[in-house]
């Protein structure tokens, strides 16, 4: 993979910015006969500003024309603008020379005028004709949209300051599940969460690096109900602190890792997720706190001295919250990840240890798994996750720009700076769909496979008649979509491309197409598909698209566009080219209805609500689950949906119908938890339901080394 290479400005005039001269061909801003350098990104940032003298440009324009990329860092333009300003006696208080308009991006609002005429005039009417040719044609052609977790890298780099291909070491390898590995910062010992697979109970493993074996167990009490313990050690070696939560109470928990006698043990606040982190002065513990009313992740700050914790003040963000905080190795910033549902985000930030101050380094549509740091304050390496595989990549913060490293299937990183060592978890995850099929109208059922688990299997759809089976299964990295029927039990495949994602599969009213969202590593479309023919057929629009469905009686066409870094849910009607904006909300999953109701559930959110199109009347909050990980089906005649019966102890299928205040409970499923996939679909009765199930989980410790 080549980096995109930083385009170069095209024999661009001089010009004045007020009483400033520009000499572009110099690198140089004159002012009173004294001559200021300025760096060629600053320049490229100041021209594409001149060029549009007045008008507001977004980020992403001025990212291309510096960096001729729209995806690096916001910290390597603020930093430019930030120079500018310097150089024309400027700031961002008085903003008399470059404006920062919110939300927009910024303009040059000093008076410009040029020195000589530009150049390259004819090749540059042929440039713009050029793309008036290729926007005709891609209104011809489709349009293509980002989905949650489509990819969304930075500018890239293949080479490595490391040299030769790296070694991996399988630490371990069982069927138990190791999960959140850290380094001791010696480089000496790791420590990670393991899961027993016969009688669940968790503890803590510390294992040597030197003589590559088991040192110690730490028992602990915590439940295994997906919330893995995570552990990390003092500055000096010395000493262990973790997290342990028995699904009541959180407590915090600092023992002698040689002895394993506890030095003391303090009640915690509760959290969603388990994130500690020792400052390297080895004075204060980072952890995260969920504030059940805003649904987010706050950081604490826990004081060994005086045993105590305290809120960090941060900023204020419509989003998860703060995840997975890691010191920098001077101890002034805190490295942390959070999902902006508003425009379904994921956000690497900085925040200031000591104020709270916070800035973006980075921003992804697709799942950020974990950030730490390198070698230096100035080097953080983070792992981007999708369906078919983990990229592990390093991040330069002075230039924004990111180099690949690693592909594979992990799910926790940590970075050693000692021996220059990684370690990580590696994923296998096999999914398999069951049908359950109630006895006698019972709340018995009877469950059974209905595809293999050999691959990862998923978004099952039953067809209008409920003959058909559509689902989704990834096969040696590779998505495709197959049909399966069954009254015959026979599979087909429909489609499938490489280096591509499938994501919401959905019938026609009339069982004859699928449309599916096609995610590319650049763009991302809406695909129909005949069910016959398998002639494809892509959507038309000039902005990303994704998640289309059409409405039960086949007259009206929902779908999500991405409009100014939003997503909006968008409707038009048949034969008609007029189209309506919905909202714009961050929805998991919807479904239209009759009579122009939508069944729709926000991220992070684990209400299903109805809203009416034709009405406009405020949401109505049909259901509310137990987790904002459950599925859930829709049809005319009643709402289907997953939950946790805390009575029995296991999840249920629950059926209500809109008119009624109640809701009831037909028969226990056993259903992969997903939060960004909906794994369930049912029959019109409601008799049958099919879904995916988790049938192989394994997590095994890899060391890597160069």
């Amino acid at each position: 993979m080549v980096a995109p290479s930083t385009p170069d400005i095209p024999d661009m005039p001089d010009f004045k910015v007020g009483n400033y001269t520009v000499l572009t061909s110099r690198n140089l801003v004159v002012y009173q006969n004294e001559e200021t350098s300025i760096t060629p990104k600053m320049l490229k940032v100041l021209c594409e500003l001149a060029k549009h003298q007045g008008k507001t440009l977004s980020k992403e324009q001025l990212f291309e024309s510096a960096w001729g990329t729209t995806v690096t860092t916001d910290m390597v333009l603020s930093r430019a603008i930030a120079d500018l300003r310097k150089v024309f006696n400027d700031s961002a208080q008085k903003q008399q020379v470059i404006e920062t308009v919110t939300k927009q991006g910024y303009r040059l609002k000093a008076t410009v005028t040029w020195l000589n005429e530009p150049r390259q005039k004819t090749k540059r009417r042929t440039l713009l004709s050029r793309g008036l040719v290729i926007t005709t044609l891609a209104a011809l052609l489709i349009a293509i949209s980002a989905l949650v977790f489509n990819t969304y890298i930075a500018e890239q780099d293949e080479s490595y300051a490391f040299d030769g291909a790296p070694i991996l070491d399988n630490l371990t390898s069982d069927h138990d599940r190791e999960r959140r590995v850290r380094f001791s910062p010696d480089g000496k010992y790791i420590l990670y969460s393991k899961n027993n697979k016969d009688d669940q109970t968790q503890r803590l493993v510390l294992h040597s690096l030197v003589g590559k074996q088991t040192v110690s167990t730490i028992p602990s009490s915590s439940d295994d109900g997906g919330y893995a313990l995570v552990a990390v050690f003092s500055p000096d070696s010395k000493k262990v602190a973790f997290r342990e939560f028995d699904g009541a109470s959180c407590r915090l928990i600092i023992l002698d890792i040689k002895t394993l006698i506890q030095e003391f043990s303090v009640q915690c606040p509760g959290s969603s997720i388990s994130s500690l982190d020792w400052s390297p002065n080895g004075e204060y513990l980072i952890t995260t706190k969920l504030d059940i009313k805003k649904k987010k992740e706050s950081l604490l700050l826990f004081e060994l001295a005086s045993r105590q914790f305290n809120e960090l003040s941060t900023p204020e963000f419509d989003s998860a919250g703060y995840l997975f905080p890691r010191y920098s190795p001077d101890g002034k910033s805190i490295a942390v990840i959070f999902l902006r549902p508003t425009n379904n985000l994921w956000v690497i930030g900085l925040i200031d240890s000591a104020t709270g101050a916070f800035y973006q380094v980075f921003q992804s549509e697709q799942k950020i798994n974990q950030v730490v740091w390198g070698n230096s304050d100035n080097e953080l390496f983070y792992v981007l996750a999708s369906s078919a595989r983990s990229v592990i990549w390093k991040m330069d913060l002075l230039s924004g720009k990111s180099s690949h490293l690693l592909n594979g299937k992990m799910m926790d990183l940590d970075f050693n700076a000692k021996t220059k060592q990684f370690v990580f978890t590696q994923q296998k995850r096999e999914t398999s769909i069951w049908k359950a099929t109630s006895i006698n109208n019972t709340m018995e059922n009877r469950e059974s496979p209905i595809i293999d688990s050999t691959y990862e299997n998923s978004e099952p759809r039953l067809s209008p008649n409920d003959q058909y089976l559509a689902y989704i299964s990834t096969r040696s990295g590779v998505d495709s979509i197959w049909v399966e029927n069954l009254n015959t039990q026979k599979s087909e495949q429909l489609f499938k491309m490489k280096n591509a994602k499938i994501a919401d599969i959905v019938w026609s009213p009339d069982g004859k197409q699928i449309v599916f969202t096609l995610i590319e590593k650049n763009r991302s479309r809406i695909i129909f598909i005949g069910i016959e023919n398998k002639q494809t057929k892509e959507f038309a629009r000039s902005a990303d698209t994704a998640n289309g469905k059409w409405s039960p009686d086949g007259q009206s066409f929902y779908w999500m566009e991405k409009v100014s870094g939003n997503w909006l849910l968008n409707k038009q009607e048949k034969d008609s080219e007029s189209i309506e904006p919905i909202f714009s909300k961050p929805i998991k999953y919807y479904l239209p209805m009759s009579n122009g109701n939508i069944y729709f559930q926000e991220i992070l959110s684990t209400a299903i609500y109805s809203y009416n199109v034709i009405t406009k009347k405020p949401a109505i909050e049909i259901v509310n689950q137990t987790s904002h990980f459950g599925s859930w089906d829709a049809k005319d005649s009643a709402l289907f949906y997953t939950a946790w019966s805390n009575e029995e102890q296991r999840t249920y299928l629950y059926r209500k119908v809109p008119a009624s205040n109640q809701s009831e409970a037909l028969f226990p499923i056993t259903i992969a938890a997903s939060a960004f996939k909906d794994n369930l679909t049912v029959s019109e009765d409601g008799s049958t339901a099919y879904f995916c199930k988790l049938t192989k989980l394994n997590y095994d410790i890899i060391l890597m080394s160069y």
